[in-house]
């Protein structure tokens, strides 16, 4: 009996593939698509008829686990090796890695450069090289490996060279000359081995160059031929190349791509295997890894390995993750010689490579990762110098080392700039490993100076109107403050003092977008700052309290409304801390809170002790008068006083449009509100047009979903309900409520949209519909004891009289003229009118 090795010399190489992939119950279809090769080809290597290409020899050995010394034996040379290929694929070939079975996504990017290199004249220079740019661990290789198994038979030669250092090109260069088997491979002088190289390049067609991981554009040129007949692929991390090479940048995986490749690298999915990957419950968990990792495939990668190796499951992945982030960003796994480093390693790398070339860049970027990743705006850098750290403070006298520094962070592709809106963004796991890598100390340091950076950038004095400008530095500010804020509350577990200011700056904002539960938690945040510094009777506890006390009036919390403003105007009147304005201000928002309860009378005499105070205390004609001057002509719209209410409102108007503009959105609110008064007329042709007016301030003011534009939206679908555009007014009193159910949610201004709905659907003869809207609207009214109730069963009555069922329609009347009189009185014009209808109804 022979020998082991004997034995297996008498089997042929293709019949050690058939064993094997027998042995694995795998058919020819599946193998191939796994090697990535054609079916033909596992026939022809199965029936003996060629050799398998050396670059599938290894996927081949590792996919049937095949000793690849003793099935192929050792290639004696580069001219074996070229034989041993068909004639369709390239005879000259130096790739060092296997093709990767579980690449995924990214057909977009390959198309891009296949029609690139197409498209090309191959007579040409340069203009045949394409630029992979982006992150470490973006997937830069992988794409340029991609491309080069999937389009190998369309080259001559395939050359892949280490890019990074100048000495890795050199060794890249030797092998190539040995390949080549060129005179100069013995060559001492580098010099002379490097042009011969090249001329051979010159001089060839038909090939495609790999220079993988390029860090020196300058460097590059060196190791470039001057004319060439084939094609250059780059991988960098740089984003400015000059006319090195047609550039695409390279982006994070879509969640779709993400949950592909995390299906495929968990071996939850494996190739030839079609159908639905994951479980319902794992795809849960598949889109939260996904998005937690921002689509970054190094990280995925090192996701998969780790569920593959330890058999957890998604969820106890991400469970880690939460609980310890930087373990596990910086487990790579094992098995993995194409990007050895971990996320974490691969930018803690980057990111001691940017201090030593520049501390302002590494200052920079430092600050970015306590803000929002995405559209930082680059004036905060300038405008906030003094409070963000040692290094810089320069750019406050020269703004140029701005640019000098982001261009050292876009070397390394850690930020992203847009020119037109002059804004940087950054990975978030860039953010995440730069931020593990502080200590507790530093963490709350630099929190603490960012705060303080956007809070100064910030107006103070809550009760000015903002300008334009200023609203949409709200805007840009806020997530990148909440971002800020949130990270300040991990680090101690509560917020820091310094905190308290910003925290008030960023409620109000909030409050006044509707975001009303967003807001609260940092008003209460707040609140106990101020009081742990100041004590709880202080004037700054009376400003932070009225100020929540406006949030609860808005969202129709009015107990807790009225509890606060009481308790600030307590504290306004104390000798230490009396001020007119704060007090008429507060005034002012109590008798809002009333107003909207129906509580008419107590309401007046508050708005009127407000207005007597603010035109003491400032004399001319200013914002805040126009604020209670507006208040008080809308309470005399709900006490039926509208021979008061008008000239009221005109006053309103003309100090609105010379302080703010007639674009303004407060001008926009005494225009709405003249607009009922004219409808309150019947006087339709004129109220169109101001809500129109308004509508239009508002949309463009405060964005399409603010419940301000519901208001608009609101009463122009009552206007077209009144003159008979019903299609018109449904499609308007929809969108109202829309944005007020996502918005205020179970509120009375709801309900007072679903009772102008139910109004048109009786209109409409849509009774099932009109019967609907108004109990949903009762349904709100009816808990708190609103008397907007009373329009919702005045709509009932009329809807159930048209049913031809008057008992119950007359039972409905009653009710509503029992608020109507409780709420407005006997005398108030809706309580006559309705009083009117009822005994129309009851004679008939």
């Amino acid at each position: 009996m022979g020998s082991k090795q004997e034995n297996q010399k008498a089997v042929s190489v293709g019949q050690h593939i058939v064993q094997a992939r027998r042995r694995l119950h795998l058919s020819q279809s599946v193998l191939a698509e796994m090697v990535g090769a054609s079916v033909r080809s596992i026939k022809r290597w199965e029936q003996d008829q060629v050799l398998p290409q050396l670059f599938y020899r290894e996927a081949l050995c590792r996919i049937l686990q095949l000793d690849g010394e003793e099935i192929f034996g050792v290639v004696a040379n580069v001219a074996e090796v070229a034989m041993a290929l068909p004639r369709a694929m390239p005879h000259l070939w130096h790739v060092p890695y296997q093709r990767n079975l579980l690449f995924t996504g990214r057909a977009t990017i390959l198309q891009s450069i296949h029609e690139f290199f197409k498209r090309q004249d191959t007579s040409a220079t340069l203009t045949q090289s394409y630029a992979l740019s982006g992150l470490g661990g973006i997937g830069k290789t992988q794409i340029a490996l991609e491309y080069v198994y999937r389009y190998a038979t369309e080259y001559t030669t395939i050359f892949w060279l280490d890019a990074e250092t100048y000495e890795t090109l050199l060794a890249s260069f030797t092998v190539l000359a040995e390949i080549l088997d060129l005179a100069e491979q013995v060559e001492q002088d580098h010099q002379r081995l490097r042009r011969a190289v090249l001329d051979w390049l010159r001089v060839q067609s038909g090939w495609l160059l790999v220079f993988d991981n390029v860090e020196d554009a300058n460097l590059l040129k060196r190791f470039l031929p001057t004319s060439h007949g084939g094609a250059l692929l780059l991988t960098t991390r740089l984003q400015a190349l000059g006319t090195s090479a047609q550039q695409i940048s390279v982006e994070s995986m879509t969640v779709e791509e993400g949950m592909a490749f995390l299906a495929q690298r968990t071996r939850v999915l494996k190739s030839g295997v079609a159908g639905k990957a994951f479980s319902s419950v794992d795809s849960l968990a598949g889109q939260a890894i996904v998005i937690a990792l921002d689509g970054l495939p190094l990280a995925l990668d090192q996701a998969g390995a780790y569920i593959e190796e330890t058999q957890h499951s998604l969820q106890d992945y991400l469970h880690w993750y939460h609980q310890r982030r930087s373990m596990v960003l910086a487990r790579r796994g094992q098995n993995h010689y194409e990007h050895p480093a971990s996320v974490a390693t691969t930018f803690s790398l980057s990111f001691q490579l940017v201090e030593q070339k520049s501390p302002l860049a590494a200052d920079i970027l430092r600050v970015c990762a306590f803000l929002a990743p995405d559209a930082i705006p680059e004036e905060l850098f300038m405008r906030s110098a003094l409070h963000l750290g040692q290094h810089l403070p320069v750019l406050g006298t020269d703004p140029w080392l701005l640019d000098e520094a982001i261009g050292v962070l876009r070397m390394y592709s850690l930020v992203r700039r847009d020119s037109a809106t002059h804004t940087l963004s950054m990975h978030r796991l860039v953010q995440v490993v730069l931020l593990d890598s502080l200590s507790k100390q530093e963490l709350l340091q630099w929190t603490e100076n960012v705060i303080q950076a956007i809070d100064q950038m910030l107006p103070d004095d809550q009760q000015t109107i903002l300008t334009q400008e200023q609203q949409s530095w709200y805007s840009k500010l806020l997530p990148h403050a909440l971002a800020c804020l949130a990270l300040n509350e991990q680090a101690t577990g509560s917020f820091s003092p310094r905190s308290s200011s910003l925290l008030v700056k960023v409620a109000n904002h909030l409050r006044d977008q509707a975001r009303f539960e967003d807001a609260e938690p940092l008003y209460k945040s707040a609140l106990a700052l101020y009081e742990q510094d100041f004590g709880p009777c202080h004037i700054q506890m009376g400003e932070k309290l009225s100020e929540l006390a406006q949030l609860y009036g808005l969202w129709g919390k009015y107990p807790e409304a009225e509890r606060l403003f009481l308790r600030s105007l307590v504290i306004f009147a104390q000798p230490s801390g009396q001020s007119h304005l704060n007090i008429a201000h507060n005034l002012n928002e109590l008798a809002l809170v009333y107003g909207r309860q129906g509580k008419y009378e107590e309401a007046e005499p508050l708005f009127l002790r407000s207005l007597i105070l603010c035109e003491q205390e400032l004399g001319s004609p200013q914002p805040l008068i126009s604020v209670v001057l507006n208040n008080l002509a809308v309470l005399y719209q709900h006490q039926g006083k509208y021979e008061k209410a008008e000239p009221l409102l005109l006053r309103v108007l003309d100090i609105r449009e010379q302080i703010l503009g007639p674009d303004h959105h407060r001008t926009a609110v005494t225009l709405n509100y003249l607009a009922v008064h004219y409808i309150f007329y019947q006087r339709y042709a004129e109220a169109e047009p101001l809500l129109l007016r308004t509508l239009a301030i508002r949309e463009q003011e405060l964005g399409l979903t603010h419940p301000s534009v519901a208001i608009s939206l609101n009463d122009l679908g009552q206007v077209y309900r009144e003159q008979g555009r019903y299609a018109e007014a449904e499609r308007l009193l929809l969108r109202a409520l829309a944005i007020r159910e996502q918005r205020l949610g179970l509120h009375p201004l709801t309900a007072r949209t679903l009772t102008i709905l139910g109004g048109l659907y009786v209109q409409q003869k849509k009774y099932a519909e009109a019967g609907q809207r108004y109990q949903q609207a009762l349904a709100i009214l009816e808990k708190p004891g609103h008397p907007d109730a009373a329009d919702t069963l005045q709509g009932l009555a009329n809807l159930y009289q048209a049913l031809g069922q008057p008992e119950t329609a007359v039972a409905f009347y009653e009710d509503a003229l029992a608020i109507c009189e409780r709420f407005l009185g006997p005398e108030h014009p809706k309580t006559m009118e309705l009083r009117t209808h009822y005994r129309t109804l009851l004679s008939a």
